[in-house]
């Protein structure tokens, strides 16, 4: 039965004041400016009247945030009731299939919930997600007001073509109307498992901001074209900007524009651009565009330049995995990065990271870069697993007293060298770990560590003493020298000596103290290791296929040797 209107009125007001009680900051008296606290006010709601209207206003006040980006909160919480609406197996089975949104749901106020199969709770969800970003008439303030249902459904199916657990990994949106008994599938996608692997073989989850991406057409389906030299550009209007979501030709740049008739382009949504664009080496983004989506330009193989406007605001999961950019100068002003963003890699020579940035999400920079050293302004608070787990070329990294969490393995399993302030949580963390740390007031107390090179070896020199990065020759018998730069030679890097075809036989220093996992990655060498405290630090410091090591008896070199049934051979340190 329909509530008069005042009432109506009176308990939006209540809900309104309850939304304002909820997502007020820590400090008495004082608001919080942006979405913090939302997820925390929704989740307190006894109803789901009580939800929706808290994010019913959410949507309206954040409007602009939730077009562009938004993707730092997460809203897809419990719902506090319509299970009743989430249909059963049968009645998924037997959905109409839809290519665009039915012409009777336009306009229709609708509740939007996620069923989770791989949630092992099987709590019914609110899609926050996708709701705050519907069109503003479609977003249902009640459940009275309510005239439909979206449903987000995840779920996973088991392949029979692998050996193992092997899944696939759907994502689909479902609608009805609460007059009709129709159940319309409006959009389906399926991610395939890796070819190979370990364990339990599942494709990837796609983040919110890339499942939206492929959403959004359906509601937002206002199309403007861009002609270019090369083929057409695509945009979506989301409202008060666009979004480019598609690219139509090869190129080698992609210049996108700044406005699509007249609409400002805010957002990147692109799918599948490096199968559209093989030869891309070049995107040259607009001021004024404000997030970059999830995938955006993975995938990129030949992508070298970007840049990064100053009105950027979020970037999505995994936007530039894959993608071997030179050089990475993100944007002051910059808020969120998603997973995998920036694995990097070794053709990165140039990092500038911003003060805005507060976290860094899993895999940023895991593959390190082309650098000596990396500085982490102040006011970073979080780094997230895998940050430079996999760095060879890098030699120090210098983490402020503001970073209070550390994810899982971080900093090339402790073969950087940190610096931090003393009794900062980074300096508890580096002894909790075991890891090499300095004191350091400040990033500019800091060495700058270079890269020279001095015959055919790449070397850097860090408090003292001289470490090998690289062998640049062809083989044949190499001696590596006891000094480069005027310092003693005391660790060999990752990868030093690497896939050398010619390489016969490597004498190091006796001076030297540890060899790094893998250093030497050549098949068939001989290496003479005098030093009788010289370390190897991992199963893979060197590639024993047909490798043999002489060594002093007794010495760290010969003990790796039995355990790894290495050929080994007695050979006295120098004298």
């Amino acid at each position: 039965m329909k509530q008069h209107q005042h009432f109506l009125s009176f308990k939006r007001l209540m809900l309104l004041f309850l939304c304002v009680l909820c997502v007020m900051g820590s400090v008495p008296g004082q608001a919080a400016d942006g979405l913090d606290g939302l997820r925390d006010a929704l989740a307190g709601m006894a109803s789901l009247d009580g939800q929706l209207a808290l994010l019913y206003e959410a949507s309206v006040a954040h409007a602009e945030e939730f077009e562009t980006g938004g993707w730092q909160v997460e809203l897809n919480v419990e719902a506090a009731g319509g299970q009743e609406w989430i249909p059963a197996e049968e009645a998924y089975d037997a959905a109409k299939k839809a290519d665009s949104l039915p012409e009777q749901f336009k306009n229709k106020r609708l509740i939007a919930l996620y069923d989770d199969n791989d949630d092992d709770e099987k709590k019914v969800r609110l899609a926050g997600d996708l709701y705050v970003r519907l069109p503003e008439p479609m977003r249902a303030r009640s459940v009275e007001e309510a005239e439909g249902v979206l449903i987000l459904r995840h779920y996973l199916t088991r392949r029979s073509d692998y050996i193992g657990s092997v899944f696939n990994r759907h994502y689909a949106l479902y609608a009805r109307l609460f007059d009709s008994d129709t159940l319309y599938q409006l959009y389906h996608d399926t991610i395939t498992p890796p070819s190979s692997g370990f364990g339990t073989l599942v494709g990837y989850s796609m983040s919110p901001s890339l499942l939206w991406a492929g959403i959004q057409p359906l509601f937002l389906n206002r199309i403007l074209t861009v002609e270019t030299a090369e083929g057409p550009l695509y945009f979506n209007v989301t409202g008060r900007g666009c979004t480019l979501y598609k690219v139509e030709g090869d190129r080698e740049v992609l210049d996108i524009p700044a406005e699509a008739e007249g609409y400002p382009v805010t957002d990147i949504t692109l799918r599948n651009l490096a199968k559209a664009c093989p030869s891309l080496q070049e995107v040259h983004l607009p001021e004024g565009l404000v997030s970059i989506g999830g995938r955006a330009f993975a995938g990129c193989e030949r992508l070298r330049t970007v840049n990064f406007p100053s009105t950027l605001r979020a970037i999505g999961d995994e936007a530039f995995d894959g993608a071997p950019l030179e050089e990475l100068s993100l944007n002051e002003g910059l808020e969120t990065i998603g997973e995998d963003a920036f694995p990097g890699g070794d053709v990165l020579h140039s990092v500038t990271l911003p003060s805005t940035l507060k976290a860094y999400s899993y895999g940023f920079l895991e593959r390190g870069a082309h650098i000596p050293y990396l500085i982490l302004p102040e006011g970073v608070e979080r780094l997230g697993s895998y940050f430079l787990y996999i760095a060879p070329n890098m030699l120090c990294v210098y983490i402020p007293q503001t970073v209070t969490y550390f994810g899982d393995c971080l900093l090339n399993s402790g073969n950087l060298r940190i610096y931090t302030p003393e009794g900062s949580p980074a300096a508890e963390w580096a002894k909790k770990k075991g890891y090499g740390y300095t004191p350091c007031p400040s990033p500019e107390a800091m060495p700058r560590p270079a890269y020279t090179t001095e015959g055919d070896f790449e070397y850097g020199v860090l408090e003292g003493e001289a470490i090998l990065m690289r062998y640049l020759g062809n083989g044949g018998e190499v001696t590596v020298p006891t000094e480069l730069g005027g310092c003693p030679v005391k660790r060999i890097r990752e990868y030093a000596f690497s896939s050398l075809k010619n390489l016969q036989s490597i004498t190091l220093p006796a001076c030297l103290a540890e060899i790094e996992s893998m250093a030497i990655l050549c098949d068939g060498v001989h290496v003479y290791i005098p030093g009788a405290e010289t370390a190897l630090t991992s199963p893979l410091s060197i590639h024993s296929d047909g490798s043999v090591v002489h060594a002093p008896e007794g010495s760290p070199a010969h003990q790796w040797c039995l355990k790894r049934e290495v050929e080994w051979v007695a050979w006295p340190p120098e004298r």
